[in-house]
């Protein structure tokens, strides 16, 4: 070969490589030529071969280096987009469902004896 070629966004290649290698599951390289892909920060995620990271949208949460983002739990909400925690618990006389972006007052004749 005359010369060296060099690897697309997504993808990676160390010395001495034949070939790229696709960006893991969250992690991404963001442009050609580069010899490792970058973790994905806490808040976001991403598919294999990317070349960016998407914000994890309301109502989910997600660690560092994520593959996808986790529905806040239930009894819990997460209004913000590329939260990195599960989000805030439901106060007293409300609730929520897993993935929820904000609590939901408990109708007349019943009551929310805790929170979360």
């Amino acid at each position: 070969m005359l010369f060296c070629l060099s690897c697309s966004a997504g993808a990676y290649a160390t010395g001495g490589a034949s070939a790229c290698t696709g960006c893991a599951a969250g992690t991404f390289s963001t442009g050609a030529g580069v010899s490792v892909c970058t973790q994905c920060d806490a808040g976001s995620w991403t598919e294999s071969g990317a070349s960016s990271c998407q914000a994890c949208m309301r109502g989910s949460f997600s660690t560092g280096g994520s593959s996808s983002c986790t529905s806040c739990a239930a009894g819990s909400y997460c209004s913000g987009i590329g939260l990195s925690s599960w989000g805030t618990r439901c106060s007293y006389g409300t609730f929520s469902t897993g993935g929820a972006t904000s609590c939901t007052f408990c109708i007349q004749g019943s009551y929310g004896a805790s929170t979360g």
